[in-house]
């Protein structure tokens, strides 16, 4: 439905309006996905997954309910039964989408502790290269990281499941 590049040059984010009748997807959460995304890019030299997983979080913090979220919540699941590695996604081995919904939720695990998220893109927009940066914050790589997220991803995509199923929150 839409995305988002940045470069030195420009940032731009383009996307497809929602049908006035969908109430269940919201422009705002569309246009916040893009923002967000070229916005953290323009920080300073970000990985792909970094960028994206961070517009996808903003878009779950302002419509959570938004189908398109719940979308890639749900599709969690299938995105860690392809996985063979924690760091999959970190690495190329998955289909975009899947990989963008797997840096989604690793973005949530890290946004747990929103200080660090906030001094690793102060230290790579104060010219600290990203994985140096994300090994001074987090006291690891993003691939070390991931070993911790996945078990959290896990009871992330069961507490979805169990909404899906249920039709309401737990």
């Amino acid at each position: 439905r839409g995305h988002w590049r940045f470069n030195v040059i420009d940032a731009y984010g383009a996307l497809v309006r929602p049908r006035p009748d969908d109430e269940q997807e919201s422009l705002e959460v569309l246009i916040a996905q893009q923002v967000a995304g070229a916005f953290v890019a323009s920080r300073g030299k970000m990985p792909r997954w970094f960028s994206e997983g961070t517009a996808r979080f903003v878009a779950w913090r302002i419509g959570a309910k938004d189908k398109r979220v719940t979308a890639w919540d749900n599709e969690l699941i299938q995105t860690l039964n392809v996985m063979k590695e924690a760091d999959d996604f970190l690495k190329g081995k998955l289909p975009a989408e899947l990989a963008d919904v797997a840096s989604y939720s690793f973005v949530k695990f890290l946004m747990k502790d929103p200080v660090r998220y906030q001094r690793l893109l102060e230290g790579v927009a104060g010219g600290t290269e990203f994985q140096k940066a994300f090994a001074i914050v987090y006291q690891g790589t993003p691939a070390q990281m991931a070993k911790y997220w996945a078990p959290d991803a896990v009871k992330q995509a069961s507490r979805s499941r169990r909404r899906q199923h249920s039709g309401g929150s737990d």
